[in-house]
């Protein structure tokens, strides 16, 4: 009856520590890594003000591009050849996925807290991170082109407060 009992235990932990690390994944696919990061040991909100800060946001195609089986594939095909593009362009110029939410995709610059005050120094300044921002907004303009998809494309740079309600 021990073993039977103890055995339970060792199963019961392991779908915990599954479930716990499911939720760790969605958090990051859902928030900015340094803010998921903390999200689930705050009793207040995240905020943080960002001295100068670049945004894109680009929409690939239309609502009815995404239907069905095909349309979801295809979309999370595209979402991964831009986070690989993102990826590359990370490693000089500090650039971040903020959020995907269905055709809809976010990036930043100058958003990193430890970053942030050092965007006016070289080796990496907010001139040249809006520069790899512009780099991957050209970059999905092209896919979405050769896709033969719609594509809507915003950037916008400045100061910005952002702030994470929710955690703990």
């Amino acid at each position: 009856m021990d073993f039977l009992a103890l055995l339970k235990g060792v199963e019961d932990g392991k779908k915990l520590e599954r479930t716990e690390f499911l939720n760790d994944q969605i958090l990051r696919n859902a928030l900015p890594s340094h803010i998921a990061f903390n999200f689930g040991s705050r009793n207040e909100p995240f905020s943080h003000l960002c001295p100068s800060v670049g945004i894109l946001c680009a929409k690939l195609g239309r609502p009815g591009d995404w239907v069905g089986e095909f349309g979801f594939d295809r979309l999370n095909r595209l979402v991964c050849e831009i986070d690989q593009r993102l990826g590359q362009l990370s490693e000089s110029s500090r650039l971040e996925k903020v959020r995907t939410s269905h055709c809809f995709y976010t990036a930043a610059c100058g958003i990193l807290p430890e970053l942030a005050k050092n965007v006016h120094d070289a080796p990496c300044t907010i001139g040249e991170q809006l520069s790899s921002l512009a780099e991957l907004a050209q970059f999905i303009q092209d896919l979405a082109e050769s896709e033969a998809l719609d594509i809507a494309i915003g950037m916008d740079c400045g100061s910005a407060l952002s702030v994470v309600v929710g955690g703990g």
